[in-house]
């Protein structure tokens, strides 16, 4: 899989994470697994030479409990005592208490002003609605294996799509794509390299693994209250990778 490199792609979406993604695999019998903290506290000394989480990331946890308590030090303090009390330690729930910090004293709903929430259908006729998923062997960011056993998957650098969907355009299954983000805003954020593969999805959807495909996602396209990214509905379009399928016919 390749993401398109460019001002336009650096700038105006997530890439990042995508770094991470490479170390934490492991090619061969050879290769050393990673802990979830060492590859972040890498990450970290090239942000910054003199962050506090270096030395954390040699793998003492007390460190990072100490990082935790001085962060959050009204929820977590005296972390590493607690760790060692029998049972644990309980932090709260104020909901599971009745207890909401409100003018009014009680919770307060919303009623959604649209099914959609890209507040419309996807513009273009050619232009699917985007939906990231994690597998069952990823924890948010950390992946611990590259096939996916809940849904009886193999592989990430795949796009999930209904056969009817993937026959309008005249694609076919295993057959080598491009997803390319139909947000006009000047910049180009094209991941190639996928493989489409038929699932149980509805109409005008497609889903692909977070964060592979981090790179379609604009920084500025967030939800306006939370300020999360929007990575379950990303107008995208979908296209055939000539060089991809050249490539791997080669290979």
């Amino acid at each position: 899989m390749q993401a398109a490199v460019g001002a336009g792609t650096r700038h105006g979406a997530l890439v990042l994470p995508i770094r991470l993604i490479r170390r934490l695999h492991v090619h061969s019998p050879e290769s050393r697994m990673m802990s979830e903290d060492e590859p972040t506290g890498a990450e970290s000394t090239q942000q910054r030479e003199d962050s506090p989480f270096y030395t954390a990331a040699t793998g003492d946890y007390g460190l990072i409990r100490d990082l935790i308590e001085a962060t959050h030090p009204d929820k977590f303090r005296d972390f590493n005592d607690w760790l060692l009390t029998p049972g644990g330690f309980h932090r709260g729930n104020k909901a599971r208490q009745r207890i909401w910090r409100t003018e009014g004293g009680k919770a307060g709903f919303t009623a959604p002003e649209t099914i959609s929430v890209l507040g419309d259908k996807p513009g273009g006729r050619d232009e699917l609605t985007m939906a990231t998923l994690r597998s069952n062997v990823q924890f948010n960011t950390t992946i611990y294996g590259i096939s996916d056993r809940l849904r009886g998957l193999a592989g990430r650098e795949i796009v999930l799509i209904n056969p009817k969907e993937m026959s309008r355009p005249g694609l076919k299954e295993g057959q080598a794509v491009k997803l390319e983000c139909a947000i006009e805003d000047g910049y180009e954020r094209v991941v190639r390299g996928l493989r489409l593969v038929g699932y149980d999805l509805p109409d005008g959807c497609v889903a692909t693994y977070y964060q592979e495909l981090n790179p379609l996602v604009p920084v500025h396209y967030h939800d306006e209250l939370s300020g999360t990214p929007a990575h379950e509905c990303v107008p995208v379009r979908i296209r055939p990778d000539s060089a991809a399928a050249g490539t791997r016919a080669a290979a």
